[in-house]
């Protein structure tokens, strides 16, 4: 029998392994800015497999769930779920009253994750991120 994989989710500033991560995952993207954000990785057996990112907006006081991403070998296990967790703890932590993000059409697993974490849909004024996409809301 063997034993179950080590995961470990740990907050890191290596920002080249990030962006290495974010080209393999979002192949297709604009890079994602690593600028004034906090990033997080989780390792499978010492691998990088997953990666996320969190800002605060301070206007709201509240966080942005930034980036997040899975690499192939990796999805099914919950890892995106620990990201959000870990990054809501982190706002928690450092006085943020609630977090916000969004999620782009064909995401369900993304917009599955938020609302298994609280989360909830959002009409936004302004659509910073687009018109296309689902705006989400947590308090902490």
């Amino acid at each position: 029998m063997t034993s179950p994989p080590k995961i470990k989710t740990e907050r890191t500033h290596d920002l080249d392994l990030i962006a290495r991560m974010d080209r393999e995952c979002f192949p297709e993207d604009e890079p994602v800015s690593l600028r004034d954000a906090a990033w997080w990785v989780v390792t499978w057996d010492g691998e990088p497999v997953a990666f996320a990112g969190a800002k605060f907006h301070l206007p709201d006081n509240a966080i942005y769930l930034c980036r997040a991403g899975v690499l192939d070998c990796a999805r099914g296990h919950g890892l995106q779920s620990r990201l959000i967790l870990t990054r809501l703890a982190w706002g928690a932590k450092n006085g943020a009253r609630g977090a916000y993000t969004y999620t782009v059409p064909g995401g369900v697993h993304s917009a599955n994750n938020l609302i298994r974490a609280g989360f909830r849909q959002f009409a936004q004024q302004y659509a910073w991120a687009g018109w296309g996409v689902c705006y989400w809301w947590r308090g902490l």
